[in-house]
């Protein structure tokens, strides 16, 4: 499995997603979808791997807290780390 370009990722002046070496990682300029839609999947998506490693971080913090890994809280958090590395 690939890993993901590196974060932390940003815009660019084009509208662009970029990786930290500049290169385009993805163009939310889809025909049909309007401005604002656009702009706010661009930050989603810029925000991944921080989010990714946000939930990689508490996933292992609240592991240590009994019960946790049987919590829907848990299952949640496992699912979409999984759903982020394939």
């Amino acid at each position: 499995m690939a890993e993901h370009s590196p974060g932390p990722w940003a815009i660019d002046e084009h509208g662009h997603v970029i990786d930290t070496n500049g290169r385009t990682i993805a163009d939310f300029d889809a025909a049909g979808i309007d401005q604002p839609t656009r702009d706010a999947n661009k930050r989603l998506a810029v925000a991944s791997p921080g989010l990714l490693a946000a939930l990689q971080v508490a996933y292992e913090a609240l592991g240590e807290c009994h019960g946790f890994h049987q919590s829907t809280t848990a299952t949640t958090i496992r699912a979409a780390i999984a759903k982020a590395e394939g």
